[in-house]
Parts: C-alpha cells; sequence; structure tokens
C-alpha cells in the first residue's frame, strides 16, 4: 500500500499526470552582445503568436527577468512541444536553426488563465538556444529547461545591415553598443 502511494506521489510529481495545457504565454530574449533577427519559429507548427520576422535584442545572461515582451495565445496542442527556430545573428550575419522537443508536463505553469505554460525562448552566442522559464515560487527563479547549438544555416545568412529600417525595430539594434562575445561560450564559435 505505502509503495503504491509513493510511487503514485511520484508519478505526479513528475509532470506525468499534468493536464495538455490550454493556453501558452512565449516570449523571446538574447544574451547581451547578441541581438538577432528571427526569421522563422514554431511549435507544434504553430507561430505561437509570435510575428515573423523580428527583431530581439535583451540582456538573458545579466538579467533576472531574461526575456521582453509576451504572446498569449492558444496551446498549439498535444502533449509535447516541438520548438523549432532559424533565426541570423545581426553582428556576425551567421544563420542558425535548431528544434527541440519537450513534454509538455516539464513547461513551468501558471494558476491563472486555466493551464497555462510559460515558454522563454533565448539565443546566444554561436547558435546557443536556451528554453526557459521560471520556477512558480513566491520569487520566481529563472530555469534552463533545453540548452542547445543550433546547427549552421548558411543558406539563411544575411547582412540585415544593409536597409536598417525594413523591419521594425532593426535600426534601434544596430545602433545600440554590445559586448563582445566572451571567449568562453556554451557554443563554439563556427569556423565560416
Amino acid at each position: 500500500m505505502i509503495r503504491a502511494a509513493v510511487f503514485a506521489l511520484a508519478f505526479i510529481l513528475s509532470g506525468c499526470l499534468a493536464k495538455t495545457p490550454d493556453n501558452l504565454v512565449l516570449s523571446f530574449g538574447t544574451y547581451s552582445a547578441v541581438p538577432v533577427m528571427l526569421v522563422d519559429f514554431r511549435i507544434n507548427d504553430s507561430t505561437g503568436g509570435a510575428s515573423l520576422p523580428s527583431v530581439h535584442s535583451s540582456k538573458a545572461d545579466q538579467r533576472q527577468i531574461r526575456t521582453s515582451g509576451r504572446n498569449l495565445g492558444a496551446w498549439p496542442g498535444g502533449r509535447t512541444a516541438r520548438v523549432e527556430a532559424v533565426w541570423v545573428e545581426l553582428l556576425s550575419n551567421r544563420a542558425y536553426r535548431a528544434d527541440v522537443t519537450l513534454d509538455a508536463g516539464d513547461l513551468p505553469r501558471t494558476a491563472s488563465l486555466g493551464e497555462t505554460v510559460e515558454l522563454k525562448v533565448i539565443f546566444g552566442p554561436h547558435g546557443l538556444l536556451v528554453i526557459g522559464g521560471e520556477r512558480t515560487e513566491a520569487n520566481p527563479q529563472p530555469i534552463d529547461l533545453e540548452m542547445i547549438c543550433g546547427a549552421r544555416s548558411p543558406a539563411n545568412d544575411r547582412d540585415y545591415s544593409k536597409n536598417p529600417r525594413e523591419f521594425a525595430g532593426l535600426f534601434e539594434a544596430y545602433s545600440d553598443t554590445y559586448p563582445p562575445v566572451s571567449p568562453q561560450t556554451h557554443c563554439p564559435e563556427p569556423r565560416a
């Protein structure tokens, strides 16, 4: 009897019995040295409310609030979240692509607005893609659910500085100053 209760509790705490989400809160961020143009984004074949293409620049590596802007929309279905992204690092003109699949039960949840999960998508140097969120507690702490190195996508390389007024936020992104990329990064610098 005790064994069954312990197993059931472990099963519940692992998120295996978590309901399929109703809503998704989606936000984007970048490391301070890496502004990006998000070219394509999908979560379970839906944009999740993301406007594309879009410029992103923040200081996710320096601040507790790691993303800016939030899109609230319906959960794009399923017990898993397949996140796919294509982006260009604006200062290097190098494009990357990545995809990662997460269990929806592992995503941070909020008690408001039904079953709502939060997904923070953060871009870092040399194709780093971080899928994060915040722990649900009195003083929420950032958590990283996945951290992967995207693959180079030379076919999507582009120098957006040639027409900095083409997209909203692009001129401002190029007008800002950025620190150098740290020599110690999670993902290695590509050779080309």
